[in-house]
């Protein structure tokens, strides 16, 4: 992965409520309704955020019938750290 794509998905991290939703994702899989609600926000916008979280491959969706669950994927959480890791000795 370039350094310019790098820098994309931490500018995706970084935002307030994505980087709340990572931290509450953390803890496990949820549901698009539960992590609207624990946010305190509008499903069309936890949902929207999601969504660019999975684009850049941060979350994992699940359909189960109805419902939509969103987890980390932790391969790539890794791979964000283990980069500022080494940044951070450079």
């Amino acid at each position: 992965m370039s350094v310019e794509k790098m820098t994309d998905m931490l500018k995706a991290i970084a935002h307030p409520l994505r980087f709340r939703i990572i931290r509450m994702l953390m803890h496990g899989e949820q549901k698009v309704g539960e992590i609207g609600m624990n946010l305190g926000k509008k499903q069309s916008l936890t949902s929207q955020q999601l969504s660019i979280l999975r684009v850049w491959g941060i979350v994992i969706a699940r359909r189960d019938a109805n419902c939509t669950y969103y987890s980390l994927n932790r391969a790539v959480i890794n791979e964000i750290i283990e980069y500022l890791e080494d940044w951070k000795e450079k």
